[in-house]
């Protein structure tokens, strides 16, 4: 893609919830940030395929912030420290929830319990061994 810009197109649960626009969109901030700091002469096409339901709580935002950051640090092997590339998934959370919090984000990317200190310092811990169920209701 030689265009400089971000394309969003989404698909699964609730997708018709999904802003396509990327200044809106976890995945998408995360990219034009990219894209807008390391002067990257291309663009992204990103297709996104939701499983988690968004407006419930469940970190749905943080989950496709922290797959973008994922990717494109793959994609253009960046190597990044953990903690950079928490916060390089917060950019994603900041674009919708209007602060770059880094609590679903870091349990996206390491799995388990995160603690995440204020300059994204990141604590993980393994979780006991237990079942958890979880209802999402749909009201």
């Amino acid at each position: 893609m030689e265009e400089r810009v971000v394309h969003i197109s989404v698909r699964g649960v609730d997708a018709d919830l999904i802003p396509r626009d990327p200044r809106a969109n976890s995945a998408g901030a995360v990219l034009r940030y990219l894209l807008r700091r390391l002067r990257l002469p291309c663009g992204f096409h990103v297709e996104m395929a939701k499983g988690v339901p968004p407006g419930r709580g469940l970190g749905s935002s943080g989950a496709s912030a922290a797959a973008a950051a994922y990717a494109a640090m793959r994609l253009l092997d960046l190597r990044l420290p953990i903690w950079e590339l928490v916060r390089l998934a917060a950019v994603g959370e900041e674009a919708v929830s209007g602060s770059p919090h880094a609590d679903n984000v870091s349990a996206s990317l390491l799995g388990g319990f995160t603690i995440v200190s204020g300059d994204y310092e990141v604590l993980r811990l393994d979780p006991p061994q237990l079942e958890i169920a979880i209802a999402v209701p749909e009201i």
